[in-house]
């Protein structure tokens, strides 16, 4: 009977109630906060990336052009007062020259000239080019600095620009026949010679100006142009501002 009324006690034993039973949850490690990213101190935004050719935010567009012109009058040494840019320039003793073209057509100017650009929204700004190398193109762009690679200037230049160059001391409106010799002298291989004080424009001058022009990839028709002033003061005129960077020694 004792053992009959244990055996019912043990059956008759509630089970534990749920809430009684202790669940040992997983220790899970607090989490630290992650500790932001080291920005460097020299790193480029994306406005001053050699990739990007942007209009400053900071800057009315409406300037650009003034802006441009401004840095270009700076490099020849002298203010713009705003207005026809080519007009003040012819009366500083400079031609103008407005075209469209590629970058082969500035290096052989060799002169600093106004571009103008396209940013990716399409819409239209002006910059002064001030040097060119192998790989980089260096731009004032809202009075700023910048170098950027050739394959982006190429991609938001529209090839319109604006190049000075002087004018030869002696010609106007005319050529003084020698000092276009004279010129020839030093573009053929830049030794000074003795010339004639008044030459003639005879057939051997018109067959040096053809070999000339012939040289320079221009048509060899022996009339001396803009184009080929302009090519004989890049040899002759030293004291220019130069849009190629000099090689180092």
């Amino acid at each position: 009977a004792l053992a009959f009324g244990v055996h019912q006690w043990v059956q008759r034993e509630p089970p534990p109630s749920i809430a009684s039973v202790a669940v040992q949850k997983p220790v899970v490690p607090a989490l630290k906060p992650a500790a932001p990213e080291a920005v460097e101190p020299n790193a480029l935004t994306e406005k001053d990336s050699p990739e990007t050719v942007l209009w400053p935010a900071d800057v009315p567009r409406v300037q650009s052009r003034t802006m441009a012109f401004a840095a270009l009058f700076r490099a020849w040494g002298a203010n713009f007062k705003g207005g026809d840019a080519c007009q003040q320039a012819e009366r500083l003793g400079l031609r103008c020259q407005t075209a469209r073209g590629g970058l082969d057509d500035l290096r052989e100017a060799n002169r600093p000239a106004v571009i103008r650009l396209v940013d990716p929204e399409g819409k239209e700004f002006f910059a002064a080019l001030t040097g060119l190398d192998d790989t980089t193109a260096t731009l004032s762009v809202g009075g700023e600095t910048r170098s950027v690679r050739l394959g982006t200037l190429a991609v938001r230049w529209s090839g319109h620009y604006t190049v000075f160059w002087r004018v030869p001391p002696q010609a106007q409106d005319y050529i003084l026949y020698g000092q276009l010799s004279r010129q020839l002298d030093q573009g053929e291989d830049g030794a000074a010679r003795t010339t004639s004080a008044n030459p003639v424009f005879d057939d051997a001058l018109m067959q040096r100006v053809k070999q000339f022009q012939l040289a320079q990839g221009l048509i060899p028709d022996g009339i001396v142009g803009p184009q080929t002033l302009m090519r004989l003061n890049v040899i002759s005129d030293q004291s220019a501002p130069k849009l190629l960077h000099e090689p180092q020694p």
